[in-house]
C-alpha cells in the first residue's frame, strides 16, 4: 500500500477529471521518494526469496520488519517463533535451544 494513491490525492484536491493524472502521479511519486529518503522505507513490502543456506539465512532486502514464513525444500516449514532475525543485516538464525538452520534451500517470506 502506498503512502498516497492517485484516487486519494484527487479526492483531497477535489479533482474529478483525468486530464492531469500522469503529472499528479509524478508529484505523488516524488513526494513519497522524498519522505522515504528522509525517514527510511515507510511502506512495508512483502518479499519472497529462495536462498541456499546452512547455519544462517542471509536475506537480500533490509531492513527486515518481520518474518512470515521459512520453508526448506527438504526440512519443511520452520516455526518463525524459533528464529531470530537481525533486522539491519537481514540475517536469520535459530534462537538458542532450537534446532540450527540445516543445509537446505529455503523459501523465506518477510516484510521489509
Amino acid at each position: 500500500m502506498a503512502l498516497l494513491s492517485l484516487p486519494e490525492a484527487k479526492a483531497a484536491l477535489n479533482i474529478t477529471a483525468s486530464t492531469y493524472d500522469a503529472e499528479l502521479q509524478d508529484y505523488i511519486d516524488g513526494a513519497i521518494a522524498a519522505v522515504e529518503f528522509v525517514c527510511g522505507g515507510v511502506v512495508s513490502t512483502a518479499t519472497t526469496e529462495v536462498v541456499r543456506a546452512v547455519g544462517a539465512i542471509p536475506l537480500g532486502t533490509t531492513p527486515v520488519i518481520s518474518l512470515t514464513s521459512v520453508t526448506g525444500d527438504l526440512t519443511g516449514a520452520r516455526d518463525v517463533t524459533e528464529l531470530r532475525v537481525n533486522t539491519a543485516s537481514g540475517v536469520v538464525r535459530a534462537k538458542a535451544n532450537y534446532p540450527a538452520i540445516a543445509e537446505d534451500t529455503y523459501t523465506v517470506v518477510y516484510a521489509s
